[in-house]
């Protein structure tokens, strides 16, 4: 069995030099991943409006580590263009010499959807995560994509340099809604359950 270890990327829960210490804490405690959330304004309250972009922050975390596993808890897909997030993950896997997990939710706070990004019903949210998962793996493991789906589209697209891990950096699903969990059967390597849930 091996342990990781899961923070905040709001300062409001802990500061940036603290989140590197414990990252680095944990490499040297022999945990085997250390995960970071990836919000750009959490709902709680104001203060927690303050956060840390999460892919930048583990990039940064890769080069004071050596061997600990590093991942988003979790990454929403629609949030950003699965294009665009593919060739990010790539380089962080490439940069940390295939240590990079990603975290893969449909997403769930829609204040900063719609400030960030843009906010759909959670039926649509799921179909494009499906969707996006789905142009992401092409990328990782073909060498030129072409692809028209109903929310993405790509022509042409050559993705280089490919992932470090082989076929792909894998997809840890956090999610508890029942097609999202089917998602995590079909495409996932592990599973996130939230807090809350029991072993049953």
């Amino acid at each position: 069995m091996e342990f990781g270890v899961m923070v905040s990327n709001s300062p409001a829960f802990i500061d940036a030099k603290t989140a590197i210490e414990v990252g680095r804490k944990a490499e040297e405690l022999g945990y085997d991943s250390f995960f970071l959330s990836d919000h750009y304004m959490m709902p709680y309250s104001a203060e927690w409006y303050e956060t840390y972009e999460a892919l930048t922050f583990l990039s940064y975390l890769a080069a004071k580590t050596l061997r600990i596993r590093l991942g988003t808890c979790v990454t929403p897909i629609p949030f950003r263009h699965p294009g665009t997030l593919a060739k990010t993950i790539s380089t962080m896997d490439v940069l940390s010499n295939g240590r990079i997990i990603l975290g893969v939710g449909a997403g769930w706070v829609r204040r900063e959807f719609e400030a960030y990004s843009q906010w759909d019903e959670g039926k649509v949210r799921v179909k494009k995560t499906r969707e996006g998962l789905r142009l992401m793996i092409r990328l990782w493991t073909e060498e030129e994509v072409d692809f028209e789906g109903e929310y993405y589209k790509a022509s042409g697209a050559v993705l280089k340099p490919k992932p470090v891990q082989k076929p792909y950096p894998p997809l840890w699903f956090g999610t508890l809604g029942e097609y999202m969990l089917k998602l995590t059967v079909r495409y996932g390597d592990g599973w996130i359950p939230w807090v809350r849930t029991t072993p049953e």
